[in-house]
């Protein structure tokens, strides 16, 4: 995404350059969307204690295990420095939440609660 969006604004400005309002503002819609998610990736982080998981950031999200209905983790197998592991937990029967489990050691926490393999 950031290589197109990269791209289609050096293709655009090469042509007429970023005349029109409407590019103007799809451009820096885009950046500040990228800019975002990078922050968040960074500094978005997730803990892990005996009886909550939680994840900071903009939105604070804490959610107790006995409140967990159903738990799913996602793992690409050989990927992981590239796709980040996520645990889906769902509370109920339409409260789903997402919890990114980058580090190694979250994610050997997760597995020895949620006895996962």
């Amino acid at each position: 995404m950031s290589a197109a969006l990269v791209y289609w604004v050096s293709q655009t400005i090469a042509l007429d350059g970023l005349s029109d309002w409407t590019e103007i503002t799809l451009f820096v819609f885009l950046f500040v969307s990228l800019l975002l998610g990078l922050v968040y990736i960074l500094i978005c982080e997730t803990h892990i204690d005996e009886e909550h998981i939680g994840e900071a950031w903009l939105f604070s999200k804490r959610i107790k295990f006995t409140d967990v209905s159903k738990c799913k983790l996602i793992c690409v197998p050989g990927l992981t420095w590239l796709i980040a592991p996520r645990l889906v937990l769902q509370c109920g029967s339409f409260n789903t939440h997402t919890f990114r489990a980058s580090d190694p050691r979250v994610l050997e926490r997760i597995k020895l609660i949620f006895h996962v393999r």
